[in-house]
């Protein structure tokens, strides 16, 4: 599965750098459990993150800054499911050809 994760789903003051942001959002906590759960069920082979905008993104920054994170603590709650992991702790090398060879 491949995952497409567009941060104006969040809430309008979480996101002030992103175009099409709405009030009312998720919040990131939110986000962050959906996509561990996908992780966790999903067998997916790639993600995107879209809509943030670093132009629209001044003063704070934090548009950025969820970016960034959302798109390290989702390759996190990948690389941790048991089908990218050997029981030694070692990432499997599959994991290693999918992410890296392409």
């Amino acid at each position: 599965m491949y995952v497409s994760i567009d941060i104006d789903v969040l809430d309008l003051p979480l996101v002030p750098g992103c175009v099409s942001a709405e009030p009312n959002g998720m919040t990131y906590a939110e986000l962050r459990d959906s996509l561990s759960v996908l992780a966790q069920h999903a067998n997916i082979i790639g993600f995107d993150l879209v809509e943030v905008n670093p132009q629209l993104d001044v003063g704070t920054g934090i548009t950025s800054y969820m970016g960034a994170h959302t798109i390290m603590e989702f390759m996190g709650q990948i690389c941790d499911q048991p089908r990218w992991v050997t029981k030694g702790g070692k990432i499997k090398k599959t994991f290693h050809k999918s992410f890296c060879e392409n």
